[in-house]
Parts: structure tokens; sequence; C-alpha cells
């Protein structure tokens, strides 16, 4: 991950107007000996954002300013040597200083605000918990992909000191060299763009990030119209102003998903302060959350699928901001209502999804 110029930027924006950017997460299911050297990994990439924040921080301190216009490039060549630095993938590495320059430069922007506008004044960026862990990202160019009957795999590299400490540790095994991942199924490896692996709850998860070509559907009609109200039992009632028949996705198995959450948090809640906070707490809460997600986008590839069928140019989703804000439907529906996160206005397949949660 090299440090690109105005020019580059400009003609990667060019290259890739036509195209938009997918990711596919995948829970990966490690052996001890696996998620010891990914957490491992990933604790040098979270050591080494401390170590970059700190000497950013007193240099902001000491000279009230810093070089922003070079600042992704200095970090990369400053810190070569650092330990954690050499414990990474040099690209891995590279990716940490760039969300470190990141932070620094939206801090600057937010300063120059404060100044200019008299906006609130922003703090300096921060420091990560000590010990845990955080995200590195390998860049197609260092991702080797292979076949092995009939399945594709790809690898990764380790840091160059990473191989030599846990040579010892990892006898009869090639993972302190390179780390090898099943790629799935509705991953395109010739479109992979990015790798990146993060942590949450302590589990490992993969984000494939791949680049797809824009769908043009020319045989839309925008006056026609698909309506959609959302509802409890009935998730969304879908009525089209074209005559042909409405359908409805059944809302039951979100409602099972969100009471079987709210028991659970209920029993290991019992006989606590009402801000207890747990490990358990927090997977049940993942859990609960990615089955939400897994849901709503399922829901909406249904829908989106059935518009193209018939030729359907727009959706109009009903959206009535608050309406359900402090509203009671007794204990029962007060545990079963899932009300979505406020909807942002999308694109996808030429449709303008208005006032839509669905991403």
């Amino acid at each position: 991950m090299g440090f690109k110029s105005k020019e580059q930027k400009e003609l990667d924006k060019e290259k890739n107007k036509n195209t938009y950017v997918s990711t596919v997460i995948q829970h990966l299911k490690l052996s001890s000996l696996g998620y010891a050297v990914i957490s491992d990994i990933l604790e040098h990439a979270n050591s080494l954002y401390n170590t970059l924040t700190f000497n950013l921080r007193q240099g902001f301190f000491v000279y009230n300013t810093l070089n922003f216009q070079s600042l992704t490039i200095d970090l990369q060549t400053d810190f070569k040597e650092n330990y954690h630095y050499k414990m990474l993938h040099s690209q891995a590495a590279q990716s940490v200083a760039h969300k470190v320059a990141e932070n620094f430069k939206s801090f600057k922007q937010l300063l120059d605000k404060h100044y200019s506008e008299g906006a609130k004044k922003p703090k300096l960026p921060g420091y990560r918990q000590k010990g845990g862990m955080f995200e590195v990202t390998y860049p197609s160019q260092s991702v080797n992909l292979s076949q092995e009957h009939g399945i594709i795999f790809a690898t990764v590299s380790t840091g160059i000191m990473f191989k030599k400490q846990h040579k010892e540790d990892v006898m009869g095994s090639t993972v302190n060299e390179r780390l090898k991942f099943r790629v799935p199924d509705d991953v395109d490896p010739q479109r992979l763009v990015e790798l990146v692996i993060t942590s949450k709850h302590r589990k490992i998860y993969l984000h494939w990030v791949c680049r797809k070509k824009n769908e043009i559907v020319a045989t839309l009609e925008k006056s026609s119209v698909l309506g959609i109200d959302i509802g409890l039992n009935n998730f969304v009632t879908c009525i089209p102003n074209t005559g042909e028949e409405g359908f409805i996705i059944n809302g039951r198995p979100l409602k099972a998903i969100n009471q079987f959450y709210n028991k659970t948090i209920s029993k290991l809640k019992k006989g606590k302060d009402v801000n207890f906070w747990s490990g358990s707490l927090a997977r049940a809460t993942q859990t609960r959350n990615n089955q939400v997600r897994d849901f709503i986008k399922k829901s909406a590839r249904t829908i989106i699928n059935k518009c193209l069928e018939s030729g359907i140019g727009k959706i109009v989703f009903g959206w009535n901001e608050g309406i359900k804000n402090e509203i009671d439907n007794g204990r029962v529906n007060n545990q079963n209502l899932y009300t979505p996160q406020r909807p942002q206005r999308i694109r996808d397949k030429g449709f303008i999804l208005c006032r839509d949660s669905i991403t």
C-alpha cells in the first residue's frame, strides 16, 4: 500500500467511475494455533498504531503543527525499523500508518474549521486499548491465489521478524510464514481489491473487498413504482402500481431473533447493575446484529430481484420519522419490536431507494 500522488488518485478515480466496492464478511473458525498467530499479528498492529499516535501527538505538542502533506509517507519511512512494524508484513504495516495519518488529517481539517467557523474544537486522536487488536489490510498485490482440488485459497505473508521469532513455536507448520484462507464461493478473487483481517469481541473476521462493475438495467420503467410499508409480523408489504400482485416478506423470524436476544440479555444481567457489561453480552449482541443484518440484506435482495423481473424503476419506502419513539405496544410487542436505524439514501442497480435502511 504505497503512497499515491494526487495525479494517481485522479487516474484511479477515472478508471473506477463505473464500478462499486462490495464487501463479503467471513467469520473465521480457527484452531487454537491459528487464533494465537492471527491475534498476535493484530496485537502488533494495535501496538504500532499506538506507537505512531504517540509520536505524532508529541510532535504536535512540541511544534503545535505537523507536516500534514507528507504525513503518510513520513510514517511509512521513519518507522520501518520499529519492532512492531517489522513484525508485520510491510504492506500491512503501511495500512496501519495510513489509518493513523488519516486520523490526524481529519483532526487538522476539524481544527481549521474550528478557527475559521467557530466550530467545536476537536481533540487530538487518542490511543487504542493496550493489549487490544487492530485491523490489518493486505492489498490485492500482496495476496497470492492458488487452487487445490477445485478450491481457491488466498495466502498472505507474515512479517520478516515474525517468521524468525515464531519458528520454534509452530514446528511442523508454516503458519508463522504465511496465512492461508479459503476464498468464499461468492467472492470473485480476480476482482479482489484488498483483504482485511479484523477482530470484534475476540473473534476474527475477514473482509473480502472486491470491485465490481455497475450493472445497467435499460428496461426499467421509472413510472413504475413499488410502494413498501414496514410492519411487525409482515416485515414489509410491497404493492406495485403496475397492476401486478403484491408480495409480503414474513417478519416472524426477525421477531424470534429479537425476542431470543432480549431473553438472553435478561438472564445475563439478572441481579447485576444497570450498566453491567461482559464478553458474553457483547457476543450475544454481535450474534443478534449479524442475524438481523443478514435478514435485512436478504430481504432487500428479494425486493430488488422482484423489481428487476417486473421492470420497476422506482421504490418508495414508507417512513414516518419518530413514529415509534416512546410508543407502548404492551410487554410482548415491545419485546418483539425491531426498529431499524435511521435510513440512508443509497443507489443500487439504477434504483433510487428513498429513505431506506437497506445497504
